[in-house]
């Protein structure tokens, strides 16, 4: 199967484009055909290029109806390139680029399948939606999202996003005393570690709230945010957003750049935290879990599907800093109390939410389509 992927970046930047580059890889290993368009390189740039037949960069996927002629003419050219490649399904990964995708297909004769990454903003769903042979939610909750903003249910099937466990590995009491030395963190403190965007929509905030509320003294105990820094030149409001949670942060908090290794930092920590306003489904708690640590979410979109069971007691009502400070305190010494809690983490992943359960079913849509088309 030949399949034409589109991205906007080649970063390692967020859950969207670790998973799109995850999956492609482990389609490319099992025989399809994968060729790349995208319109930024990035850390991840060698790495497509190394199982992609091929890598094309191109102006834009961008389209929106108050622009339309002009978008039109300036995604001409990456409409022409993806012909070119002859594809049997075109494979977009976010809802805004498949006018890039029903051109490219309608051009090429493929069918059109989106992987839905985020909860729906966009006004033209139906409309749209109809002209995709089918969709991918990744979560029960992102599913129901976009079926009310205007997608039939028979369109979207739930693909839950998946990890290579081999890729997070369980981190014991060594793995941690290596990671904060590295790090540059206390010892024997408690660390809560918040990785993604700096943006409104993942309630850093109420995180920042929650530590003020638990008064703990920075030599026992550190909140570790790591997450790329906004350009004040791309998105003011965005730019206004990081100084608010920076001026608003108690003592305690160590800001850190977002990198391609997450590993360390959640071997270093206690506990993670997501403690977003909206999440499709954050790949954050797989990572967490598969290195044997415990996480504490907002009971959002999909995070009630990735914590349930025992783990439900782990979720807290969205917003609510001081349910989120009582959740954080009740986990400080958690390895003396719960041994078996990190065991229990890494067999939810290993079981539920694997890499190759999440290739299996992308790879049957993607093939059901292109034998469809």
């Amino acid at each position: 199967m030949r399949i034409l992927l589109n991205a906007q970046d080649l970063s390692s930047s967020g859950g969207l484009q670790m998973s799109r580059f995850q999956v492609s890889r482990q389609l490319a290993q099992r025989g399809h055909v994968i060729d790349l368009l995208h319109v930024d390189d990035g850390d991840l740039a060698v790495d497509y290029r190394s199982f992609c037949h091929s890598v094309h960069r191109v102006p834009t996927f961008d389209f929106t109806r108050s622009s339309a002629a002009r978008d039109l003419v300036r995604l001409a050219p990456s409409v022409r390139r993806g012909r070119r490649c002859r594809p049997d399904v075109v494979y977009v990964n976010r809802f805004s680029e498949i006018a890039f995708g029903i051109l490219t297909g309608w051009a090429s004769r493929a069918p059109v399948v989106c992987h839905l990454r985020y909860v729906s903003t966009h006004g033209s769903t139906r409309l749209m939606g109809s002209k995709v042979r089918r969709f991918i939610a990744v979560s029960q909750a992102q599913k129901a999202d976009w079926v009310g903003a205007g997608l039939e249910p028979e369109w979207v099937e739930v693909v839950y996003n998946g990890i290579d466990p081999a890729l997070y590995p369980p981190g014991g009491t060594e793995e941690r005393r290596r990671a904060r030395e590295k790090l540059g963190l206390p010892p024997d403190a408690f660390i809560a570690l918040y990785c993604g965007r700096m943006s409104p929509e993942k309630g850093v905030e109420v995180l920042l709230e929650a530590w003020q509320k638990m008064a703990i003294d920075p030599a026992e105990g550190r909140l570790v945010l790591l997450g790329d820094p906004v350009v004040p030149s791309v998105e003011d409001y965005l730019a206004r957003y990081e100084r608010r949670i920076h001026e608003m942060a108690p003592p305690g908090c160590e800001w850190r750049p977002m990198q391609r290794d997450v590993v360390t930092f959640m071997h270093a920590a206690d506990v993670v935290v997501l403690p977003s306003h909206s999440e499709s489904f954050g790949r954050v708690v797989l990572e967490a879990h598969a290195t044997g640590r415990p996480v504490v979410a907002s009971r959002v979109g999909g995070n009630p599907e990735g914590l349930s069971g025992a783990f439900e007691r782990f979720l807290f009502p969205d917003g609510d800093g001081a349910a989120l400070a009582d959740l954080l305190s009740s986990l400080v010494g958690w390895q003396e109390r719960e041994p078996t809690l990190s065991d229990e983490c890494i067999a939810h992943v290993t079981t539920e939410f694997t890499l190759q359960r999440t290739v299996d079913g992308v790879e049957r849509i993607l093939a059901e389509a292109a034998g469809g088309r």
